[in-house]
């Protein structure tokens, strides 16, 4: 697997991606859900159960790294999951990604609710 900087740039540059939606949800059973196509991710996310940032991470997550995680069937939830607090906390620990992660998924948002 890829070290921090490395994984948070592979995940900045998916939500960076034209095909790559987040907007808000309500979903009664579920934090966030993504669906793909290739390329496209389509990130909801209901902000009310769950933070915005884990959210979309933890979801980027699926989308970004699909083949490798695929093959550990069940277990990809559970090694998402310790992914997820682990590029959360490297983000918010630095001002600078926060900033950077911050516009990135506002804009994202605000596309949608144009």
């Amino acid at each position: 697997m890829r070290n921090r900087p490395a994984m948070e740039r592979d995940l900045y540059a998916k939500l960076l991606e034209p095909g790559t939606d987040i907007r808000a949800a309500v979903l009664k059973t579920h934090i966030a859900d993504v669906e793909t196509d290739g390329p496209n991710a389509d990130v909801r996310l209901d902000a009310f159960l769950g933070g915005i940032l884990e959210c979309v991470v933890h979801e980027l997550l699926h989308a970004t790294y699909e083949k490798q995680l695929k093959p550990w069937g069940r277990m990809e939830e559970t090694l998402v999951l310790a992914l997820e607090a682990e590029m959360a906390r490297f983000i918010t620990n630095r001002i600078e990604l926060q900033d950077k992660w911050r516009r990135a998924v506002s804009r994202k948002l605000a596309k949608e609710a144009d």
